[in-house]
């Protein structure tokens, strides 16, 4: 599940045409993102670390292992699209859910009236 902060760095992360292309590093691409959020740059780094662990994004690694920036994944640059397959699985589990919940209201209108 994607939080508001997640969603909207993500669609930062996406406003360039070259998106695919970015590698945005930690020191200086940080601040300008959290700037643009209104948010520090601590919390952007979290949003980071939690939108990797869901493999929106990935890690750009020196040959030492040690990371020096982040880029969008495939899952990050199509999000929304993936994110609708999330929903649209959800309620194919629990269609059934949905409509006793519907037949629950109607008869509680029914009875009502």
């Amino acid at each position: 599940m994607l939080d508001k902060l997640s969603k909207s760095l993500l669609n930062e992360l996406n406003k360039p045409k070259n998106a695919a292309d970015l590698v945005y590093n930690f020191s200086e691409d940080l601040s300008a993102l959290a700037k643009t959020l209104q948010t520090d740059d601590e919390t952007v780094r979290a949003a980071v670390r939690y939108l990797h662990e869901l493999n929106y994004l990935k890690y750009e690694t020196t040959s030492s292992q040690h990371i020096t920036g982040f880029y969008l994944d495939h899952k990050g640059l199509h999000w929304r699209e993936f994110r609708r397959q999330e929903i649209i699985k959800y309620l194919e589990e629990k269609w059934v859910d949905c409509v006793a919940l519907l037949l629950s209201v109607v008869a509680l209108i029914c009875s009502l009236a």
